[in-house]
């Protein structure tokens, strides 16, 4: 057995800890004098419905062509190319700022920009369509 001085909130304890080799069960933790615990008083309090689900969002429809998807949740920071513009693959053509990190999204394939779903500052979901090449 081992023993260490622990403080956990300004109080200091006194622990042993025995060490095990091999595979077996997790000693059983030691038993710590509770703190005081506030008692409820005798009037229940009020329960409050779960909130109700949000109604999924309709789908939106999308021209025939490439589909170019959010690989994240985040926020559009720029849009490079407008509606008609022509794109090659590989072209960088919109931003997305996911956990401080701005990510490119980058064309599919070579042609045009047919639609875009998104705008600066919109907020998306991992697999959302962002625009359509094609």
């Amino acid at each position: 057995m081992r023993q260490f001085n622990v403080t956990v909130n300004g109080h200091s304890y006194q622990v042993s800890v025995e060490e095990v080799s091999g595979f077996s069960a997790p000693a059983p933790a030691p038993v710590v004098a509770a703190a005081p615990v506030a008692v409820p008083s005798a009037v229940p309090a009020p329960v409050e419905a779960p909130p109700a689900a949000a109604a999924p969002a309709a789908p939106v429809a999308v021209e025939g062509g490439e589909k170019v998807m959010a690989p994240m949740p985040g926020t559009i920071v720029d849009v490079k190319f407008t509606v008609g513009s022509p794109i090659k693959k590989g072209q960088v053509l919109l931003i997305l700022e996911a956990m401080k990190m701005e990510n490119e999204i980058l064309s599919p394939v070579d042609g045009t920009v047919k639609q875009l779903l998104v705008n600066q500052g919109s907020s998306v979901n991992s697999g959302d369509v962002l625009a359509v090449v094609g």
